[in-house]
């Protein structure tokens, strides 16, 4: 078995295999298509070992260490790259700040001035925390639960010395209420504030992606049109439609696959702009 084939996902897999993605952010599911694409399985392969260990540090955050800049990792929008076995959830992603547009600014200080009401502590954030140091010094912040990711860049003082004062810049004035948006965003992460999503159901957008993974998934597996439609839609629905139907079950079904594999080949670059 070559390399690459233990990162092809497993098929037939159960459709509740796919649950952990019913809350994914748009740059989770840019990863779970990225990490499907299999130049970028043997980009890893080859830089694997230059990528950088994650260690814990004693505020409950982990740290890792740029030893140098990672060019191949930025053609795909990253500042390293990141292991594709693991999904969305599990894996430490950071974007590259050149591709990805949400990534908040955050001025960390541990002066009294001038933020001397913004003191923070990491320790205090309930959520996986993950500190990149780029091989220029530059500190990035990856904030994460199961509902939510959270991109910073650091300027200033080190995020990583606690604790710190913080302000944030919003630097695409005047378009300020996406960057005022991330600053809620953060700020609910720090109070531990419920997101607000419902628990249970899908989102259209969401069930839309979902059903183009498992199309994608299907397809690098060999799977007809037909099989994969019954991971979707289910055996049953699959008999009454399929033949004597009007089609559009067929048709759905080649439109997952079209939006999935485009979604693996580059696509995935529109979730994250």
């Amino acid at each position: 078995m070559h390399p690459r084939d233990r990162f092809r996902p497993v098929w037939p897999p159960a459709l509740a295999d796919y649950d952990y993605t019913r809350f994914h952010t748009r740059s989770r599911w840019a990863w779970e298509f990225l990490r499907r694409n299999e130049a970028y399985v043997r980009n890893w392969l080859v830089e694997r070992p230059d990528t950088p260990g994650i260690v814990p540090l004693a505020s409950s955050t982990h740290l890792a260490r740029l030893s140098r800049r990672f060019r191949t990792a930025e053609k795909w929008g990253l500042c390293f790259l990141a292991d594709p076995g693991l999904n969305a959830l599990d894996a430490d992603v950071f974007w590259h700040p050149s591709s990805y547009r949400h990534v908040l600014t955050v001025i960390a200080s541990r002066r009294q001035r001038p933020f001397e009401n913004s003191w923070i502590s990491l320790r205090e954030l309930h959520c996986e925390k993950t500190i990149l140091v780029a091989a220029d010094g530059a500190e990035h912040l990856l904030l994460r639960d199961r509902r939510r990711v959270l991109q910073l860049f650091c300027v200033g003082d080190s995020i990583a010395i606690e604790p710190c004062a913080v302000g944030f810049l919003a630097n695409d004035v005047p378009d300020v209420r996406p960057k005022t948006n991330l600053m809620v965003g953060f700020a609910d992460l720090y109070r531990d504030r419920n997101p607000g999503q419902a628990a249970t159901g899908w989102a259209q957008q969401s069930l839309s992606l979902r059903n183009a993974l498992i199309a994608v998934d299907g397809s690098m597996n060999g799977a007809s049109h037909r099989e994969i439609a019954a991971m979707i839609f289910g055996t049953r629905a699959v008999a009454e439609d399929w033949s004597g139907g009007h089609g559009w079950m067929k048709s759905r079904i080649g439109r997952a696959i079209n939006k999935g594999h485009g979604l693996v080949r580059g696509g995935y670059q529109d979730l994250i702009n």
